[in-house]
C-alpha cells in the first residue's frame, strides 16, 4: 500500500530562516515517523491475530527510512524480510509453503500439542513435528496380519504398549486407551495430535500490514506540522 504526503506550505513559509531546508527535513521526519508507527501497529496486530513461537516474526518486520534531499523522490518502506516471506501469504492470501520437515505434506497441529492445551498458544517444543516423527510406531503389520482391521488393531496395541504414536489416514494419533473386551472386541481411545495434508493448502487473506497504515496515514498532516514547527526561526537542521 502506498501513502502519499501532499503538502500545502505556502502559508507556512514565513518565520523560517531557511524554509526549503526546514521543509525537506520535516518531510523526511514525517515519513520516518509514519513508517515507525506503522511497524508498531503491525506488530501489535500480529501479536493479537497470530500464534507465534518466539520473537522471530516480529524482528523480521522492518522498515527503511527516507533519505536524500529531493522530496519528490523520498519514500520510506515497511514489510517483512525474505526470512519471513510467509507473512506476505498471510497478507495477500495464497498457497501455504511447505516446511523442510513436512515430507511433502502440511502439518496442522491440534490442541493437545499446544502449550496449556490452548488452541491460541504455540506448539510445545516436545511436540514439534520433526521430533514426533521418531516416535511413530513401526512394524511389519502388513506382513504379519492378513486383514486391514487386524493390522490396525495390532498397530494401536503396539502404540499403547510401547508408548508410541500411530500414523493413520494422514493423522498422527496418541493411543490413550487400548482394552480387550472379549474375543475379537477391543476398546480404543486416541488423541489427535496432527493432521497431515498432502494437497496444497490455500490461505485466505489475513491482512496485518495494510490495517497498520490507517492511523499513521490519517495523522500525516499533523505529524508534518509538528516536525516543521521544530525548525521555526531556529535554522537548526540534522
Amino acid at each position: 500500500m502506498k501513502i502519499i504526503l501532499e503538502l500545502h506550505d505556502e502559508k507556512l513559509k514565513r518565520g523560517f530562516a531557511d524554509f526549503p531546508k526546514a521543509n525537506v527535513q520535516a518531510v523526511k521526519n514525517t515519513l520516518n515517523i509514519a513508517v515507525s508507527l506503522t511497524r508498531r501497529n503491525a506488530i501489535t496486530d500480529i501479536r493479537t491475530d497470530f500464534i507465534l513461537r518466539n520473537k522471530f516474526t516480529e524482528r523480521q518486520i522492518q522498515f527503511d527510512k527516507a533519505e536524500g534531499d529531493d522530496i519528490s523522490m523520498m519514500e520510506s518502506r515497511i514489510g517483512a524480510t525474505e526470512k519471513a516471506d510467509y507473512m506476505a501469504t498471510q497478507e495477500e492470501g495464497g498457497r501455504r509453503k511447505l516446511s523442510q520437515f513436512s515430507k511433502g505434506a502440511t502439518s496442522i497441529p491440534q490442541t493437545p500439542v499446544r502449550i496449556g492445551l490452548s488452541s491460541h498458544r504455540e506448539v510445545s517444543r516436545d511436540y514439534y513435528i520433526k521430533r514426533l516423527r521418531k516416535k511413530i510406531v513401526r512394524g511389519r503389520f502388513r506382513k504379519n496380519f492378513g486383514s486391514s482391521k487386524a493390522r490396525m488393531v495390532a498397530m494401536f496395541a503396539a502404540g499403547k504398549k510401547l508408548n508410541k504414536l500411530v500414523k493413520r489416514h494422514g493423522d498422527i494419533l496418541r493411543v490413550s486407551q487400548f482394552e480387550k473386551l472379549g474375543r475379537n472386541r477391543v476398546k480404543i481411545r486416541t488423541e489427535l495430535l496432527y493432521t497431515l495434508y498432502k494437497k496444497p493448502i490455500l490461505i485466505k487473506p489475513n491482512p496485518w500490514l495494510e490495517p497498520a497504515t490507517h492511523k499513521p496515514a490519517r495523522d500525516l498532516e499533523n505529524i508534518y506540522k509538528v516536525q516543521l514547527r521544530k525548525f521555526w526561526k531556529t535554522g537548526e537542521f540534522e
